[in-house]
């Protein structure tokens, strides 16, 4: 089969969160299984373009790749010369699978693609959300009305990362065929595991502490405004001594929201206790995934985060809320889940930092992933899905 992917972003475009990654790990795990796999994006990175040759066909280890060049840096991902390579080149794939909500990828994705004959699956990735559609709810309810409510209406499927999300797309695309396939983890990327010496050298600050980490885009939506109060509880019920947790919020964001974060941080007298590390990517995140004592993602809002799977993979247990969309977490014994309150969130990391089986716990969050979210098993029920809509259309 062919596939055509088109995404707003890829990597090494991280600041955008877990759809770059998921679009590229899904490409990968397709060429794996023996399918010819073309991504079209753009070179969007924030405010900035990423470092790559534009318009020209890159061979990736397991797909090809364009980078279509972004007109200045518009937030909707604008692109004259995406849309050429779409016209041009998707009248040779079989199926396209879309990530672009809010944006330009997904509307010209629909322009052309329907008209040229070639059926798309569209990824909603979390945006229908209650907490996500109340954000910023007057423009997304007049772009809905007038141009994502088409998008959706005239995909050919679309592919639902949870059960929850499920429900939310058939409220706002009720006649769509909906398949849920969650996000996956290519194992092989976190393994070996580094050294705790590269911790010392990567993070002096951390070196010979305990810590617990976030792993997120600095946003609102990720709820550290309410979980910092939690920490500061948490932290007061210590003697302070070398042992005492430290708590690395590893992620970039606006910088406005990043200075509203460490302000927060100094007026709740913690500063000593919370380090900023930045974006972290490569060698610097796998050393903090691998020997942090737990992952902490207290969001408001999300598809299936990627940071918890990462953090599992690592074999590491996770604190995460109930938007995370991850109850088998508790189910498997592999971390909690608990309320997006700093009173609940303080329980938490009191309940798991006094747990003697951290450790079995991670070694069940690693089983989790094996069993349920790998990128090869998230690839064969793509492209079973994919096979479904092509028969239905007599392809």
């Amino acid at each position: 089969m062919k596939f055509l992917h088109l995404s707003s972003v890829f990597p090494p475009a991280y600041g955008y969160g877990g759809v770059p990654a998921a679009a590229c790990g899904l490409a990968a795990a397709l060429g794996r299984l023996g399918h010819e796999n073309l991504v079209l994006t753009t070179d969007a990175d924030g405010s900035k373009r990423l470092p790559v040759i534009c318009d020209q066909i890159i061979d990736h280890d397991d797909f090809k790749l364009v980078y279509a060049r972004r007109l200045g840096c518009n937030p909707y991902f604008f692109s004259p010369s995406l849309a050429r390579h779409i016209r041009s080149l998707a009248p040779g794939f079989d199926i396209a699978l879309v990530r672009g909500n809010w944006g330009y990828i997904n509307y010209i994705a629909r322009r052309i693609l329907t008209e040229i004959k070639v059926p798309y699956v569209l990824f909603p990735e979390g945006i229908f959300d209650p907490w996500a559609i109340r954000h910023k709810h007057i423009r997304k309810w007049f772009y809905w009305q007038i141009v994502e409510k088409y998008n959706y209406r005239q995909a050919a499927g679309i592919i639902a990362l949870t059960k929850s999300e499920y429900a939310q797309v058939k409220s706002y695309a009720p006649g769509a065929l909906v398949e849920v396939i969650p996000n996956g983890i290519d194992l092989a990327c976190f393994y070996p595991a580094p050294g705790i010496t590269e911790i010392c050298k990567r993070f002096p600050p951390l070196a010979d502490k305990p810590f617990f980490l976030f792993l997120s885009r600095l946003h609102i939506k990720k709820g550290l405004d309410i979980f910092l109060p939690a920490f500061a509880r948490f932290i007061s019920s210590f003697d302070q001594t070398a042992d005492t947790p430290v708590l690395v919020i590893a992620g970039a964001g606006e910088a406005g929201y990043e200075a509203e974060l460490r302000e927060q941080v100094a007026s709740l007298g913690i500063r000593k206790h919370v380090v900023f590390t930045g974006m972290v990517s490569g060698l610097d995140k796998l050393a903090l995934l691998h020997h942090c004592q737990f992952l902490v993602l207290p969001s408001r809002s999300e598809g299936l985060p990627v940071a918890v799977l990462e953090a599992m993979a690592c074999g590491k247990p996770v604190i995460i809320t109930p938007p995370s969309n991850l109850p088998e977490v508790e189910k498997a014994g592999a971390g909690l889940v608990a309320e997006l309150t700093p009173a609940a969130l303080s329980q938490a990391l009191l309940t798991l930092w006094a747990k003697r089986d951290r450790n079995l716990m991670g070694e069940k969050a690693l089983n989790l992933i094996q069993n349920k979210f790998t990128w090869d098993a998230a690839a064969q029920q793509t492209m079973a899905f994919c096979k479904q809509i092509l028969h239905s259309r007599g392809q």
